[in-house]
């Protein structure tokens, strides 16, 4: 910075007419090889081990939305494969993205008394169970996506049944459809 204040180097300003500036192009090559180093297969096979990994291990809220007496919090991947309430063995239980003391909170009111925020989970909760009942453990990794809602999830387990590459790279789209949907 000394050398050019004191005019000992030249700074020199090269417009381009569209085309790349000798120092761009150096850039551009360089960033080309980076990308070239993993084939888009594999990328697309990391990315959907990440996602199924960081799904494996949300953590979810499970709620009977029968008899309303249990609400526990579990890692997605120790959910057993047929969901049942251990309370009255109805398989109506939900998956929420919640703290469980916020819903016990909420199950407290018995219905009275209950704010629009508080109306809203208890019809989310509503809407899971039927994923959950008619799913199982599938609907559960389908609502752990990131803001992904029982409607969109429905849509993914009406097309996907098993937990393939196939289902978590359609819960990756819907988490890209929700960020969309946030930021637009």
């Amino acid at each position: 910075m000394k050398a050019i204040a004191a005019k000992e180097i030249a700074v020199n300003t090269v417009t381009a007419s569209g085309e790349a500036t000798p120092i761009a192009r150096i850039g551009l090559e360089r960033i080309s090889r980076k990308t070239d180093i993993i084939p888009t297969e594999k990328l697309n096979q990391i990315l959907v081990g990440s996602a199924k990994a960081r799904i494996l291990n949300e953590v979810k809220t499970l709620v009977c939305t029968n008899c309303w007496k249990y609400v526990e919090m579990r890692r997605v991947k120790e959910i057993p494969q047929i969901v049942k309430c251990p309370e009255c063995g109805s398989k109506l239980v939900a998956a929420l993205g919640i703290a469980d003391e916020d819903m016990r909170k909420v199950i407290m009111k018995n219905g009275t008394r209950l704010s629009e925020r508080e109306k809203s989970l208890v019809s989310k909760a509503e809407d899971t169970a039927k994923l959950v009942d008619r799913y199982g453990r599938l609907a559960v990794y389908a609502l752990a996506g990131r803001r992904v809602q029982p409607e969109a999830a429905g849509d993914i387990l009406r097309k996907h049944h098993k937990p393939s590459n196939d289902f978590f790279e359609a819960i990756m789209e819907a988490e890209r459809e929700a960020l969309k949907e946030r930021f637009w």
